[in-house]
């Protein structure tokens, strides 16, 4: 590609103003403008943005290079499409979504340049310590794609390289590096919610579809949907639990809070193998004191188990319940208590559509103690469970 055109000073600091920029172009863009008040909450430092636009030109692979001019520049960007032409006159609303963005901040030695990559991992990435570039995206002819770039440094200018690769030719690699390193989230300036880019893998990392189920989110509302990567919003200070299940992997239930302030973050969880005649205890299984009734925080976790059950529909488990008495005094009275909390797990689940024969329980009393001398309630909880066997 030949060398970058010098523009003109003129500012491209709105969407009406956007630089028309053509599939043969390198060109120098200034940043001097402030970005519309609906994007600050992206640009949390100094805000000098320049809006660039593009029409693509075949299907295509769409990818491109930022490079700043200058040492101290430090370049984010939001990649948005214009589904039908009134991008502009709509960028108030909340349809004005970004389809791709990175605020990374550029790290000594990697170079500070950003972009689309064909090997980059993620449809975005935020603040801090992460890898300056993102997914490539797929293109049809006659798309309008709007790019909004914001040099966090101070003013400056950067050389946009777009790479549109026509049928036919190799697809076209990132000037840069691809890094892919794990993020590293700082605290930032408050937005409306927390995004939490949530993915699921298996335990050698590789991405991993699977039904994951949120409680928690706000309050009286609830998230299940399919996935291997999502961003989801979160209430700030909120307390969840992520349910993960997938088709030959166990039952998964992680404990996330949302911390107070910042935009988001990532959080990866491994799905392990299933393994059978192992004791699994299930979390979160919660009973009147001395009694086998259910408390209601069992819920969810007793549909987790479910759903296991559904994406597994071949599984039968064996289902145990203990009780905390470690001097014994009473072991009569253990076994019928551990059995009848056994039964209330079996019958919850039965109830609710899994075969009967795919299901059995016992009691085992206060057999094979956690913590055989509890020094606290957190111990004796953890004698006081509930564990399946996978058979």
């Amino acid at each position: 590609m030949a060398g970058a055109v010098p523009l003109d000073a003129q500012p491209y600091n709105t969407c009406g103003k956007a630089l028309e920029v053509h599939s043969s172009s390198a060109v120098i863009v200034s940043c001097n403008g402030a970005t519309e008040q609906q994007f600050r909450r992206y640009f949390t430092q100094q805000q000098n943005i320049a809006w660039l636009t593009f029409v693509v030109p075949a299907d295509t692979q769409l990818t491109f290079d930022l490079v700043p001019s200058g040492s101290a520049d430090n370049l984010d960007f939001l990649l948005f499409k214009d589904a039908d032409g009134s991008f502009c006159r709509e960028l108030n609303s909340a349809k004005a979504r970004p389809l791709r963005f990175n605020l990374s901040t550029p790290q000594p030695g990697k170079g500070s340049g950003t972009g689309l990559s064909i090997g980059a991992l993620h449809d975005s990435e935020l603040h801090g310590d992460a890898p300056p570039f993102c997914k490539s995206v797929k293109v049809k002819r006659g798309e309008r794609y709007y790019l909004l770039v914001n040099d966090a440094g101070g003013p400056g200018s950067f050389n946009f390289y777009l790479h549109l690769n026509y049928p036919g030719q190799a697809v076209p690699e990132s000037i840069s590096s691809i890094d892919a390193r794990p993020i590293k989230v700082p605290p930032m300036a408050r937005s409306h919610k927390y995004i939490l880019r949530l993915m699921v893998t298996d335990s050698l990392g590789n991405p991993l579809k699977a039904m994951v189920d949120i409680n928690g989110i706000i309050p009286k509302q609830d998230f299940s949907r399919t996935l291997s990567e999502d961003s989801i919003a979160i209430d700030y200070s909120r307390k969840t639990t992520i349910y993960c299940n997938s088709p030959g992997y166990m039952l998964s239930a992680t404990s996330f809070t949302a911390p107070d302030a910042g935009y988001g973050g990532n959080l990866t969880i491994r799905l392990s193998p299933i393994i059978k005649n192992k004791d699994i205890t299930l979390g979160g299984i919660m009973f009147e004191t001395r009694k086998a009734d259910l408390l209601p925080e069992s819920e969810q976790p007793l549909l987790n188990l479910i759903t296991f059950m559904r994406v597994n529909p071949k599984l039968k488990i064996m289902i145990k319940g203990y009780v905390n008495d470690p001097y014994g005094s009473d072991k009569g009275r253990a076994r019928t208590l551990s059995e009848k909390r056994a039964r209330a797990v079996y019958n919850f689940v039965k109830d609710r559509g899994v075969a009967r024969s795919r299901i059995k329980y016992k009691g085992c009393g206060s057999e094979s103690l956690v913590y055989p001398h509890p020094e606290n309630m957190s111990q004796e909880q953890a004698n006081r469970r509930v564990e399946i066997i996978i058979e």
